[in-house]
């Protein structure tokens, strides 16, 4: 039996709403999720980050484009309720009470397209975040910025308690930009990776998967070059630079989408056999082991919290450059 969503005086929760491209989040009470079936629960939100993806498509420059949105697909929160389906004590301990971290992707994946019925992901048979029927939390369904959210219990994990744990305001960043790097360095093609962490969004999950893959800060002679280089930043200066620093047979990861399609020269590909992969987000596995990892080696993203009332604050410190991650603390 599905466990109810805990009760309120009148069944409403604060949320930041995006009602319109290039306009400010609103403030304003909207319904609390309902009881959760299937897969689903209901996560009491702890913290809530801002991710570049939230600015693009704040900005309307996104495929997505159905509105009204609340926003953020990267957060943490507390299990209020589970879905009939949920095991208790699955995937690394689901439980009532237990604090998770929440990844965007993918809500409700279809179970039957090549996608998920091929996933690599050997601990959700039937799910993938690549199904192109599944939702984006955030971006095609509500997200992380209101107090009470609804997720499907396979696109979160439980965060590590062990050595004091990992805090919420801590976790929300890596659900997107340290997930996406953890994943991007352990991409089957990459061995040992040049990261530029140009974008100050990730630079504490590409340091953490530089240790846990062994990477070391050997520089590249100039006649070899580099394994495989991570383009972060939406710049073609960016997408030139790791091009230069690869070796023959090398590999340049890609996990931004500029405005403006990035430059490839054909004569990289064809005479120096270089290949150009993305990645997307990554398995639950790499999830857990992301978490676990950042909790045994105390790394921390440098982070600004905000209340949820200040969230339009939050977003003029973004475009103003802050040089890490800002987060809706929902205790403040």
């Amino acid at each position: 039996m599905a466990n109810p969503a805990p009760p309120s005086d009148d069944g409403t929760m604060l949320a930041a709403v995006l009602e319109r491209f290039g306009a400010p989040y609103t403030l304003k009470r909207v319904p609390r999720p309902g009881p959760p079936q299937g897969h689903d629960l209901v996560i009491k939100v702890l913290a809530a980050s801002y991710c570049h993806t939230d600015a693009v498509f704040a900005a309307g420059n996104m495929s997505h484009k159905a509105l009204p949105r609340v926003g953020s697909h990267e957060f943490a929160g507390e299990i209020v309720a589970m879905g009939p389906l949920v095991v208790p004590g699955d995937r690394g301990g689901l439980d009532r009470g237990v604090r998770v971290g929440v990844v965007g992707l993918a809500y409700h994946p279809c179970g039957v397209c090549y996608e998920c019925t091929h996933s690599d992901d050997a601990d959700i048979p039937g799910y993938s975040v690549y199904c192109p029927r599944a939702t984006n939390l955030g971006l095609s369904r509500d997200g992380g910025f209101q107090e009470y959210c609804l997720v499907d219990s396979r696109q979160v994990a439980p965060l590590p308690v062990d050595g004091g744990g990992l805090s919420a305001v801590q976790a929300a960043p890596m659900m997107c930009a340290g997930l996406t790097i953890w994943a991007a360095l352990q991409h089957p093609r990459v061995r040992a990776a040049c990261c530029g962490a140009w974008c100050g969004t990730t630079w504490v999950a590409t340091a953490a998967a530089a240790v846990a893959t062994g990477a070391t800060d050997d520089q590249p002679n100039s006649e070899r070059g580099v394994d495989a280089a991570i383009v972060l930043p939406e710049a073609q200066e960016a997408f030139d630079t790791g091009m230069a620093l690869l070796r023959n047979h090398g590999t340049l990861v890609v996990v931004s989408f500029p405005p403006t399609p990035f430059a490839l020269k054909a004569q990289d590909v064809v005479f120096r056999d270089i290949a150009v992969v993305g990645t997307l987000l990554g398995s639950q596995r790499q999830l857990r082991d992301m978490l676990a990892f950042c909790t045994a080696h105390g790394v921390a993203a440098q982070v600004r919290t905000f209340p949820l009332r200040q969230v339009n604050e939050l977003v003029e410190e973004y475009h103003r450059g802050f040089g890490g991650k800002l987060v809706v603390d929902m205790t403040l």
